[in-house]
């Protein structure tokens, strides 16, 4: 992943390794003359604040969640976590109603798909966006909406966009 992330962003990852003397790993990126604004908003993405409404994110990696969670809650969208398919399935059939499952394809006990199945039989509604590192996944159902990793805000908004107009939404 930091090797994809590398190269999206234009740079390069290169590793040193010599038997008993360890290994050295560098990060190049290119170099910026002037200051990057971070943060998007919900409108220069094509979203409007209608498309905010509730996502159940689940990854088994915080620092992936919680990068996910902060661009979502950028783009206007009320996040609710879980570290485990599990956990986000004990929500949902707690009450949790998700617009939205934003759900890593591959962790520990179920796969996202699996989790996937089981959202949509307490709550046929939701949407999901499955996300995985790994550009071929075996048994992943087509049907179901893909981003892969790595991916900026841009591309999660352009996905979430897709997901909404794909589900014959109007806005």
């Amino acid at each position: 992943m930091a090797h994809g992330l590398a190269l999206q962003l234009g740079g390069a990852l290169t590793i040193e390794s010599e038997p008993g003397a360890g290994a050295e790993i560098a990060i190049w990126l290119p170099e910026c003359a002037e200051p990057r604004v971070a943060e998007e908003s919900a409108a220069s993405l094509g979203l409007s604040e209608a498309q905010a409404g509730i996502v159940l994110l689940v990854d088994d990696e915080p620092y992936i969640r919680t990068i996910t969670a902060d661009m979502l809650s950028e783009l206007g969208f009320h996040v609710h976590e879980a570290n485990t398919p599990e956990a986000a399935l004990a929500a949902v059939k707690a009450g949790l109603k998700p617009d939205i499952l934003v759900t890593d394809h591959l962790m520990p006990g179920m796969t996202g798909v699996e989790l996937a199945k089981a959202v949509k039989a307490v709550l046929p509604s939701a949407r999901t966006l499955i996300v995985s590192g790994f550009a071929e996944v075996e048994n992943l159902d087509p049907s179901l909406h893909r981003l892969s990793k790595p991916f900026v805000q841009k591309d999660l908004a352009a996905a979430l966009a897709e997901l909404k107009c794909a589900s014959g939404e109007k806005g």
